[in-house]
Order: structure tokens, then C-alpha cells, then sequence
């Protein structure tokens, strides 16, 4: 269901209305949410990144806050990490079901047209026209040189506390302004330390060896991209397979949940026709509730998972539209900003542990996993960054050619 929207009637009389009603803690409806990005790219000319950051800062939870989801880490579910990105808002203003036309089918894993429909589109279509031309123009490269936008803002993990490492600028005696990314909880007292009256304990990071790093990575992805895209439709129908068995797993939940009405008007009747007592009805009544608890637990984690796996397709399709767009003009100069939705398209996390070394130095091993690599797929070894009495970092001379394939200059 698109953000914006909710839906009412069941089945063939199901359709789509506008929200309006305000966000908890908030004057705004998730309507109103739509209304904004679209004003903000389309009107103000305001980036995604520069629009995320704005409902990230007033405190709007995206949709997988709002449905409280989890996403698979491992073996186990965690909460999704409840921001908003680029990448997501980029998706939302191109499509369609805003300016009025819901297409129905785009994701299906069946060789088949998608069907379209008319709804109450939330924005008018000249201003959903407006923002898409936004979005084409800031898509064309520049040679001139971008304001810094902390290339890694929103995708470093801590691998002590769990929270994100955040971006700052200080400078350096005599050599300007250098990046470094710092965990929230080492900042501020947050998390699992913050609720003991502690900062976490783990190490910052020079940013700009870091980011030469994986963007040495990416950069190599568009050079050679034949084996990335690969991979890529291999997960991407991976994806498809598993949203196609977790929509007919939603349906099935559906149907037999619809059938637990059926059983209670059963035994009704049978109660009315005297064939058994209340006593028996009350009994054969709470049985057909509890069942029809435990079905609607399954059905709401199964929507979950649904959703969680069109997310991650649309990620995959994305990546590779800018993979094959831009593999063309890997020559010309790229903005930061470019460089960012190319990150943010590739990389899945970057996890920060921060280890120490026979001397009892500090030191950040840092752990990238990119979205193109099979579960549980080592792609690219960890790589270690050193602290040293100057607090500059270093990064081993190791760079990621293909998945599972490491050359050591």
C-alpha cells in the first residue's frame, strides 16, 4: 500500500483513499507528508538527501516505523532502523499512484502488463511533473565541486552499541578541514551505555580513507559492471521468488481467517437448532477466537516480510538502473551528490567494531556488505583502520573486484 494511502472495503470492493488523519505527535497526515516532498523537490528544488534529513529532523517515522516491521538480520528479526533516505524518496516521487494512476502488477514475478487504475491522486500532475524533472536534472553530472554531504551519513553501524555514526567537520592545524565519522553514543549519552550514565566506548574514524575506500569499490562496480548486474538479477529473482510465495502464504491466511466466520455461524446454528448446549458454545467460540488470533499474528508477519521483500526488490532494481545509466559516463566528473544515491544504491550497511591491538591501541575494523551479495556471503574481507598519535587512520591496501574475489595490491 503506498504511503499516503489507506485502504477501505475488502476484496473486489477494496480501494484506495487518501490519509488525512495526523500522524501521532505530529500536525501533519502521512497526505501531508506526500505533499511536502513534493513542494520541497519539485517547487523548492530541494535534494532527496536534503528532504530526508528534514522528516528525519521533525520526526516523521517512515512506514516501516508506522507498521512496526522487522527485517531479518541473520537468523534473528531486528526493528528497522526507522529513518528515512534518499534512495526512498527518490521512489516515492516517481510514482505514479500520487499524481492519480495506480499501477497494479509492476512487481510481479508473472510475464504479464501491469494493470492501471484511477485513484484520488494527492499531488497535482504538474507539480508530480515538476519534481521528476527535479529529480532527471540533479541526476546530470557536474565537474564543479559540491558542498560536503558526509558520503557514509546514515550507513555506519556501531558494532559495540548498535546506534549510527554521524558525520562532523574539524579542523586541522595549518591543513583545513577534515571528515570523521563518531557513534551517537560516543557523542552524547544514547543506547544501551547512555541509559547507564556512559558513552560508548568505541572509536571514531577518519572519513576520507574510508570513503576513498568504498567509493574505490563502487567506482570499480561501474567500470566493470558485467558480474555485479549479475548478481544483482540473480538476488533480484531470488527476491521475486520468495514475495511471490510470501504474497500466496498472505492470501492463504486471508482465506482461512474469512473461513473462522463461517465456523462461528456453524456453530450458532447448531446451538440454535438445540444440538448442543451454551456451554458448548461458549467453548467452541473461544477456540475459534484464539485460532483466529494466531491466524492474524501470521498474517501480519507475513505482510511484514511481504513488505520487507518489495523494498528490497525495488532496491535491487534501482541499483542496477544506475548501474547500467552511468556505467556509459563513468568518465565525466560525478557530484557528491551522485556519488551518494550511487553508495546509498550499493551499499546495504557498513558495521564499525572497534577492536584493539597487541599494544592496547584502539583500532575501527571495519565490515561492508553490499547489496548484490547472497546472504550470509562474505564479499569484501574486513579492512582495519589504526589509530596513531595523530589520530589519522589508515586503510589496508585492499580493494574488492568482484564478490568473493580479493586482490591484494
Amino acid at each position: 500500500m503506498p504511503y499516503g494511502y489507506r485502504v477501505e472495503g475488502q476484496d473486489k470492493d477494496a480501494r484506495l483513499v487518501i490519509s488525512e488523519q495526523h500522524i501521532p505527535g505530529l500536525d501533519l497526515s502521512e497526505a501531508d507528508v506526500i505533499r511536502l516532498i513534493y513542494e520541497r523537490t519539485g517547487n523548492e528544488n530541494h535534494s532527496c538527501q536534503r528532504v530526508a534529513e528534514y522528516l528525519n529532523a521533525i520526526g516523521v517515522p517512515p512506514s516501516y516505523t508506522r507498521d512496526g516491521r522487522e527485517v531479518l538480520r541473520g537468523k534473528r528479526k531486528a526493528a528497522t532502523q526507522g529513518i528515512w533516505r534518499a534512495m526512498r524518496i527518490r521512489n516515492m516521487i516517481v510514482n505514479t499512484t500520487y499524481k492519480g494512476i495506480h499501477r497494479y502488477g509492476v512487481r510481479s514475478t508473472k510475464p504479464r502488463d501491469a494493470i492501471e487504475r484511477e485513484v484520488r491522486g494527492i499531488v497535482s500532475v504538474e507539480l508530480w511533473e515538476r519534481a521528476r524533472q527535479a529529480l532527471r536534472a540533479r541526476m546530470i553530472w557536474s565537474g564543479k565541486n559540491a558542498k560536503n554531504h558526509y558520503l557514509l551519513r546514515s550507513l555506519i553501524v556501531c558494532g559495540v552499541c548498535g546506534l549510527h555514526y554521524c558525520g562532523m567537520r574539524w579542523a586541522r592545524y595549518k591543513r583545513g578541514t577534515a571528515t570523521w565519522y563518531k557513534c551517537n553514543g560516543a557523542t552524547n549519552h544514547r543506547g544501551i551505555y547512555g541509559a547507564q550514565g556512559q558513552k560508548c566506548p568505541s572509536k571514531g574514524i577518519m572519513g576520507e580513507p574510508l570513503e576513498d575506500h568504498i567509493w574505490a569499490d563502487v567506482e570499480g562496480f561501474l567500470r566493470n559492471p558485467g558480474d555485479v548486474l549479475a548478481q544483482l538479477a540473480e538476488r533480484t529473482r531470488e527476491t521475486r521468488a520468495k514475495v511471490k510465495h510470501v504474497h500466496a502464504e498472505v492470501a492463504r491466511l486471508q482465506q482461512a481467517i474469512a473461513g473462522k466466520q463461517g465456523e462461528k455461524d456453524t456453530v450458532i446454528t447448531l446451538y440454535r437448532r438445540g444440538r448442543i448446549d451454551g456451554f458448548d458454545l461458549d467453548r467452541q467460540l473461544d477456540q475459534i477466537q484464539r485460532e483466529e488470533a494466531d491466524l492474524h499474528t501470521e498474517l501480519e508477519q507475513a505482510q511484514e516480510a511481504s513488505h520487507t521483500s518489495v523494498d528490497v526488490e525495488q532496491g535491487l532494481r534501482t541499483a542496477e538502473s544506475l548501474l547500467r545509466d552511468l556505467h556509459a559516463r563513468l568518465a565525466e566528473p560525478m557530484t557528491d551528490e551522485l556519488k551518494r544515491q550511487l553508495i546509498e544504491a550499493l551499499v546495504e550497511r557498513i558495521v564499525v567494531d572497534t577492536v584493539q591491538d597487541e599494544s592496547g591501541k584502539k583500532r575501527s575494523k571495519v565490515h561492508v556488505t553490499y547489496r548484490f551479495a547472497a546472504p550470509g556471503q562474505e564479499v569484501t574481507p574486513a579492512f582495519t583502520i589504526p589509530a596513531t598519535g595523530t589520530g589519522h587512520g589508515f586503510i589496508a591496501p585492499i580493494r574488492m573486484k568482484l564478490a568473493g574475489k580479493v586482490t591484494v595490491p
